[in-house]
């Protein structure tokens, strides 16, 4: 069975096409990663991973992984399609290098400027929804610390009144056994109690 040209080089256009697809497919999952306080660097091609505990490096590096996964899941079975659809399931060797090519084309080019404007935006969105955030909540912090204040003098209210009642019956106490101690006959050494000298 002869396969035309025609779409053996629609079947290199479109590995190329599914290259680029599988380009973009990557930044949205650097663009997760961004979400989740990643950074990356104009000058040099370093991802600055987000400062976090062990346990977020470790779960940082979880989902790094499982997007990369997904991401060549997603195009072996991109090949495999394509191939299946436009080649009657036999492989081509050049759909591999067509979407690599496709790939490395819009990483390389359109990628970084895609990372560099998404992470920027990303950071400018985060910074106004914390200010929002921040002018929402003030007025409610504020109404809280007022909240706060009131219980506090409540309670002073009702303990000060209990503290100065234990305080008198405590005294009358004291009181009435110095009083006892001095009938019988008070002395220095049963003062300070009955079993020290």
């Amino acid at each position: 069975m002869e396969i035309s040209p025609y779409k053996l080089t629609l079947l290199l256009v479109y590995s190329f096409l599914f290259g680029v697809s599988a380009g973009v497919f990557n930044d949205i999952n650097k663009l997760l990663r961004v979400l989740f306080g990643a950074r990356y660097e104009r000058s040099t091609r370093k991802t600055l991973a987000p400062q976090k505990s062990r346990v977020g490096r470790c779960a940082y590096a979880t989902l790094i992984f499982f997007q990369d996964i997904l991401l060549f899941l997603y195009m072996g079975v991109g090949v495999v399609v394509l191939n299946y659809y436009l080649n009657y399931g036999i492989f081509r060797g050049y759909t591999v290098f067509g979407l690599l090519l496709g790939f490395l084309l819009y990483y390389l080019t359109l990628g970084r400027a895609v990372i560099y404007l998404g992470q920027t935006a990303i950071l400018f969105l985060r910074g106004v929804m914390l200010k929002a955030l921040f002018i929402l909540l003030t007025p409610l912090l504020k109404i809280a610390e007022g909240i706060l204040w009131v219980f506090k003098k409540l309670c002073e209210k009702i303990t000060h009144p209990i503290a100065k009642r234990r305080a008198l019956r405590y005294n009358k106490v004291k009181k009435r056994e110095l009083i006892s101690l001095a009938r019988v006959g008070f002395s220095p050494e049963s003062a300070l109690g009955e079993g020290e000298t």
